[in-house]
């Protein structure tokens, strides 16, 4: 396996955010981990390569990757390896990027910091490249852009872009579609899907969204209150769940292939856009006269 967390137990002050967190990440495996917000999924994300403010503290557990565990590692190895063999995709990327830095420094920088012997000429030309796979039809124009000129999804693919310059082994993200519209979140999971297949890299990524692990994980596991509550394939997590919770968060993603309720003979008026109001066995509804 290419990530092990074993016991991962971590705590805000006195209040325990995650305790006893296990699962693996294999060699080109995409893992999601889905849970309502405060269950603890971005922590445990954030542990992993000691990205935790100031309150948090890890209180046990191992988290090794090729073998080494990380929170035994030095800061200074520790750094070498976040952002080179693992790179964090932050759920609002925008926020995570200097304004005051174009696009194109933003990534020299980043690949200066682990290659030392790179130069400006061949960081641009890979950033080029980079950009231009990720769907930019202009790259030289995205390259010399600032982050406030660009869009939200265009941020997300820049900052997926600049993960990839250094070609890591790992792939953490989180929430990496929550603050877009629904057409950027499908550019988002198609990309990362691709990144996934062509170049074999393993993907760990935290969300809200069961519509989102069913289309991108291999192994979907679930979190509440801080304790990882069912892990397992993706078939066994959404075809055959086990508790109670996950159950709970299959049935409420909405059906496009259910019927309403039927109307019953109550009518209630007309609503504010003059629509008539109807009054079902349990909702309200508003039809067009």
């Amino acid at each position: 396996m290419l990530l092990n967390v074993e016991n991962l137990s971590v705590d805000y002050g006195t209040v325990p955010a995650a305790r006893n967190v296990s699962f693996a990440v294999g060699v080109g495996e995409a893992v999601g981990i889905v849970g309502e917000s405060g269950s603890g999924k971005s922590t445990v994300l954030r542990s992993i390569v000691g990205l935790l403010d100031a309150s948090g503290r890890i209180r046990g557990g191992k988290v090794c990757f090729e073998g080494q565990n990380l929170l035994r590692m030095p800061p200074n190895r520790l750094r070498q390896i976040r952002g080179r063999d693992i790179a964090v995709i932050f759920q609002h990327p925008e926020l995570s990027m200097d304004p005051l830095q174009k696009i194109e420094d933003a990534c020299y920088e980043s690949v200066r910091l682990h290659r030392d012997a790179a130069t400006r000429m061949e960081v641009r030309e890979k950033t080029l490249a980079v950009l231009s796979e990720l769907n930019f039809c202009n790259a030289e124009r995205i390259a010399a852009a600032y982050p406030f000129e660009l869009s939200g999804g265009m941020c997300q693919r820049v900052t997926i872009g600049m993960a990839l310059l250094n070609e890591p082994r790992l792939l953490l993200a989180d929430e990496p579609t929550s603050a877009l519209d629904v057409h950027s979140q499908l550019q988002i999971v198609e990309l990362l899907l691709k990144i996934k297949e062509k170049y074999r890299t393993s993907l760990l990524f935290v969300t809200h969204n069961m519509g989102l692990v069913g289309r991108m994980a291999d192994q979907i596991g679930v979190m509440l209150d801080g304790q990882l509550v069912e892990f397992g394939t993706r078939d066994e997590v959404l075809l055959q769940p086990m508790h109670a919770y996950t159950k709970a968060l299959i049935a409420s993603v909405p059906k496009m292939d259910c019927s309403l309720p039927p109307l019953v003979k109550y009518d209630r008026g007309s609503g504010a856009n003059g629509e008539k109001v109807w009054l079902s066995d349990s909702h309200w509804y508003l039809r067009p006269v």
